[in-house]
Formats: structure tokens, C-alpha cells, sequence
């Protein structure tokens, strides 16, 4: 059985998304003292579920 290759969204597409989402200055500014050059940042347009919360591990489902 041929595998396709997953596709990538071009550059175009992605700068698309990132301009979507809109952070307040203050916002910016705490989490940028809590990231160091290591860290990521994951913006989710899911709410809270039963797999998120208090005493829940943090999950990140990817395709």
C-alpha cells in the first residue's frame, strides 16, 4: 500500500492563522516573562474538556 505524505500548509496559509489570533499587550508581556528560548506556546480554539483541568494531564493531539 502507497502512504501519501501529509500535507503542509504553505507559509501563506500559516501566516494566515497567526494573523487571526490577537493578543492583548498586558497578556504578552506575563507570558513572555514565562517562556525561555526552549518553551512553546499552544494556542487551542478547543475549550475545556473532561481530558483538560484540575489534575489532569495536559494532552495535545496531533495530526
Amino acid at each position: 500500500m502507497k502512504q501519501t505524505a501529509p500535507s503542509v500548509p504553505s507559509p501563506d496559509q500559516v501566516n494566515a492563522v497567526l494573523n487571526r489570533i490577537e493578543i492583548p499587550q498586558d497578556t504578552v508581556e506575563r507570558i513572555s516573562k514565562l517562556l525561555t528560548p526552549v518553551s512553546s506556546l499552544i494556542i487551542s480554539d478547543n475549550g475545556f474538556s473532561n481530558e483538560t483541568g484540575k489534575d489532569t494531564d495536559f494532552i495535545v493531539v496531533t495530526h
